[in-house]
């Protein structure tokens, strides 16, 4: 994803749709990752790079979007800071990347309340973590860019159900016009789900075409 891109389709839509977005994100979170904050305390979202912040309130067991920052910011007792710059976002997805990132302090927490915070994003399903992402791309009207880059990835890059799907339906999309690569790949996902019956077959025909062309 370029960057530059991404920064000057955050920067065109307005703030407040910006605000609107960001707290149907958080309170989707919520629907399965109660947190145990209290109320009236205040959020401060922001990315560092790019001299963005939003601020929330957190009230009756969700979150409200404040359109402007509050007086005595995060001097308040009741405020917690989530902030990182957009690179560190763009590879938040999944939750070993939201925990290393927190882990490095790519991902900075401040607040009293902030061991809450990060313990509410440490418990985001996966399935809910590749919605937000879904979600993201599509409210800045962008193509979301491939999950894998397949011509690098390894078994280690795989983390995800999803992962495992797309490195199978890239090989099959391949398997007309590249059957070294498809077979790469399907390999790979195999590696990684060795049970899936429409893997295991595809990788014993891919063997069996390949070794035909020796």
């Amino acid at each position: 994803m370029n960057l530059k891109l991404l920064g000057a389709a955050i920067r065109i839509i307005p703030k407040r749709m910006q605000g609107r977005a960001l707290v149907k994100a958080l309170n989707y979170i919520l629907t399965s990752q109660p947190i145990n904050l209290v109320n009236n305390t205040k959020l401060r979202v922001a990315i560092n790079d790019l001299n963005r912040e939003w601020w929330f309130v957190f009230e009756n067991e969700k979150f409200s979007f404040l359109p402007n920052s509050p007086a005595n910011g995060m001097s308040n007792d009741l405020a917690v800071s989530m902030s990182a710059d957009i690179e560190t976002i763009l590879l938040l997805k999944d939750d070993e990347a939201i925990k290393c990132f927190i882990n490095k302090e790519k991902l900075i927490f401040d607040g009293a309340q902030k061991d809450d915070f990060i313990g509410m994003l440490k418990g985001i399903p996966q399935n809910k973590i590749d919605e937000l992402i879904e979600r993201g791309y599509g409210f800045l009207k962008l193509k979301r860019p491939p999950r894998l880059d397949i011509n690098s990835v390894s078994i280690t890059d795989v983390r995800t159900p999803k992962d495992v799907e797309f490195l199978r339906d890239e090989a099959i999309r391949l398997e007309n016009d590249d059957l070294k690569k498809a077979l790469a790949l399907m390999e790979i996902a195999f590696k990684a789900r060795p049970e899936g019956p429409l893997i295991r077959r595809k990788v014993k025909e891919y063997r069996a075409k390949v070794s035909s062309l020796r």
